[in-house]
């Protein structure tokens, strides 16, 4: 009786176990789908599905909390019923409605969402309606509606220069002032005041179709940072008359740094426009060697992967797990304290330890394409290979400025790893996710790089082509 008892309570923690790591991977299945879902904007065209999804997510987790695992399995099986027509109506109107999303994120991105809160706000809503009736195939409607949406965010476009750009101008201004800006850069300060006249005379005229709005509003923060920064140097050298010679022979002592790199002996007694002139001919030829290279490296690349693909096919399952461990450990030596790797069914994913972002830039800076070299130097072992750049960004709020900051720092790395020739011309795809829960996160945004590793081998295995939930770095 009791060996019974000890077999039936083995078995019974067997089934639990078994029932708990099934759970397990469905919310990391349903929580990746989410992103999915965000990626393809369905909590922007269809909120209340979007919504329905998450409140979903939440009673599984309570139903398998309270063991009811028969009501589960059928919620969670009409869940992903759901999940998915959801998916298929936000890929539509994601492709039929790119322009305004391209516009409402170039709206946000200049403080349409906090400086023009009421047109943006109407917009949004404008947007839903939008999603309903594509859906419901409402095409001539829909395509009205999108135009109104698109209107109500060239406003709040407009507002945010109005309240926010113009403000930001005149401070800096007012501070270039302070530098003598106008007497020591004449010629930048006449042009940062003509294009605020511009942008100001848009404003008046209430041009909030202009497609000069927001590419002159744009450039005139550059150029108005720009003099500012030009005015405080011009300033101290004219101060100290005796720092200038410091700072020519410092720019020279640079740019002999980066001549050096290029096997160029600069000449500085020709002058700095003569030595740069060079450099900018030197830069050119080596451009062109280099895409020679790239393309050539892309020939033999394809070469490689087309053969390994056709000798894995005469590999034992066991010979196959054996050539993607050696790869797995190449990858893994790019990494020191930066970074790790594991593999997840048929994907292997590459945490990389967050990247130095400064304020709401959104563009790599070279420190920060020097840390993604690593990154290139572990995907080197898997070309040809669909790549999928999850970038996890840590924020105290979960604003559509946030959401999109993180859209446009995925698509940055991704645009870079792309531009490299290894990958020019595959497959990369980019998704940037905000967060707002910093213990997820272990308090850090990071970088995920998810490799299909399907594109080498032909495990048969049941998690195969389920892409692995977003998992905290360590």
């Amino acid at each position: 009786m009791k060996r019974l008892f000890i077999n039936i309570s083995v078995f019974f923690f067997l089934i639990c176990g078994q029932m708990f790591a099934q759970f397990s991977t469905d919310l990391q299945n349903i929580d990746q789908e989410i992103i999915t879902l965000r990626s393809l904007h369905a909590d922007l065209f269809f909120g209340k599905d979007f919504k329905e999804v998450i409140e979903k997510r939440s009673s599984l987790e309570s139903l398998a909390d309270n063991d009811n695992w028969t009501v589960y399995q059928e919620e969670f099986e009409t869940a992903l019923e759901n999940i998915q027509s959801l998916k298929i109506a936000s890929e539509k109107a994601t492709k039929d409605f790119i322009t305004l999303l391209a516009l409402r994120q170039r709206a946000i991105l200049l403080g349409a969402e906090a400086y023009g809160t009421e047109f943006f706000e109407k917009a949004e809503f404008t947007v839903l309606q939008t999603g309903e009736l594509h859906r419901d195939r409402q095409m001539s409607q829909a395509t009205q509606m999108a135009q109104k949406a698109r209107k109500l965010y060239q406003q709040a476009e407009l507002e945010a220069i109005r309240n926010n750009l113009i403000g930001q101008v005149r401070i800096i201004l007012s501070e270039a002032d302070d530098y003598q800006a106008k007497t020591l850069a004449p010629r930048t300060y006449k042009d940062v005041k003509s294009l605020l006249q511009s942008v100001e005379k848009l404003i008046r005229d209430n041009q909030f179709e202009s497609t000069q709005l927001p590419v002159l509003s744009e450039k005139l923060l550059n150029e108005a940072n720009y003099l500012l920064s030009l005015s405080k140097t011009l300033h101290y050298l004219a101060r100290v008359p005796e720092a200038a010679e410091s700072y020519v022979r410092n720019l020279e002592t640079n740019i002999g740094a980066i001549a050096e790199q290029l096997d160029y002996r600069p000449q500085f007694e020709d002058g700095l426009e003569k030595v740069l002139q060079d450099l900018n001919k030197t830069i050119t030829t080596l451009a062109r060697e280099n895409h020679m290279l790239a393309t050539k490296n892309s020939e033999l690349v394809d070469e490689k992967v087309a053969l390994e693909q056709s000798l894995l096919k005469y590999k034992s399952l066991a010979a196959q797990e054996k050539f993607l461990h050696q790869k797995i450990i190449r990858a893994r030596s790019a990494f020191q304290n930066n970074g790790k790797m594991e593999k997840q069914g048929s994907f292997l994913t590459i945490y990389v330890d967050s990247l130095n972002w400064r304020g709401e830039e959104t563009t790599l800076s070279p420190e920060n394409k020097g840390r993604l070299l690593n990154l290139a130097k572990a995907l080197n072992e898997f070309p040809g290979h669909p790549v999928i750049i999850r970038y996890i960004q840590l924020s105290i709020e979960n604003s559509a400025f946030q959401q999109t900051l993180a859209a446009q720092r995925a698509e940055s790395i991704r645009s870079y790893i792309q531009s490299l020739p290894l990958f020019r011309g595959k497959r990369v795809q980019a998704i940037g996710v905000n967060s707002t829960d910093r213990q997820a996160l272990s308090g850090s945004s990071h970088v995920e790089v998810l490799i299909d590793l399907t594109a080498y081998l032909s495990f048969d295995d049941r998690n195969s082509g389920q892409t692995p939930a977003s998992k905290p770095s360590e």
